[in-house]
């Protein structure tokens, strides 16, 4: 049923080349084995990584700048030096 639909949809989108991937991991026994226990679920709040930012006027997570503005973490795209 599921994969039928996706087909159709695919189909609809004109997407030629797809793969469907399921049931890879389980992401329960995922968490519970890099973090031990599950009890910080219960607490967890993404919202308190975000700072009101004055300078933009926006919340941003301060984990992910550095103190120069910079972004801690690399780009994830590759920039063709072409295209720079």
């Amino acid at each position: 049923m599921e994969r039928k639909l996706f087909e159709l949809l695919f189909e609809y989108l004109e997407i030629k080349h797809y793969l469907l991937l399921n049931d890879l991991v389980d992401g329960k026994n995922l968490i519970k084995s890099i973090f031990g226990n599950l009890r910080f679920l219960k607490t967890y709040n993404p919202l308190k990584n975000l700072k009101w930012s004055d300078t933009d006027e926006i919340w941003l997570s301060h984990n992910i700048f550095e103190r120069e503005r910079g972004f801690v973490y690399q780009d994830l795209f590759y920039k063709d030096s072409v295209r720079e």
